[in-house]
């Protein structure tokens, strides 16, 4: 960062309103240029503007672009916005269809913490508990998380194994659900 002290300008503040401008007209020929929102999301976000770089991550998302890294930063903007049930489903999704995502599943428990739930369960009956509430509330990727922690100390629970699978497929989530139909 090079700054002409007698004008109150810096060279960095001088390249981000050229990357922005640039960034905005890739956009206005292509509206769904991903790459052009994926990069405008992460200077946002590296200039901690999280909630512009949330809105960029959840178009991405929209537009199906849910890779790990993109869920894991928007669970990050929309718990820094204080949306943290949200946060809680967009970091359990991350770990449904990505499995290993270990930023997404500590940035679970804390969301889990912010709405009240305390540490991530680990005994059967409190995660069948969470799946069933989750699932009435509508927290899809909660549920299947919840569903896939049981199934990992119930291998053989296959009416658990039919729920999971019936909402990954209702979810379009045929990746993360195909191992479980290939069980059933």
């Amino acid at each position: 960062k090079e700054c002409d002290w007698s004008s109150d300008v810096c060279s960095s503040d001088l390249r981000l309103d050229e990357f922005n401008s640039g960034i905005a007209r890739a956009l206005e020929l292509d509206p769904v240029q991903s790459d052009a929102l994926r990069w405008r999301a992460r200077v946002a976000f590296d200039n901690l503007d999280h909630a512009a770089a949330g809105r960029d991550y959840a178009r991405l998302v929209g537009m199906g672009h849910s890779d790990v890294d993109t869920l894991t930063a928007l669970g990050f903007c929309l718990a820094r916005g204080g949306q943290w049930e949200m946060a809680a489903e967009t970091f359990a999704g991350a770990l449904v269809a990505h499995g290993t995502a270990e930023v997404a599943r500590e940035n679970l428990g804390v969301a889990r913490g912010k709405i009240g739930r305390g540490p991530l369960p680990t005994g059967p009956d409190d995660l069948a508990r969470e799946a069933s509430e989750d699932l009435a509330k509508g927290n899809m990727a909660l549920a299947c998380w919840a569903w896939i922690e049981l199934l990992k100390i119930r291998p053989r629970d296959h009416e658990t194994r039919r729920l999971l699978v019936g909402v990954m497929l209702e979810r379009k989530w045929m990746v993360a659900a195909l191992p479980h139909l290939e069980e059933l």
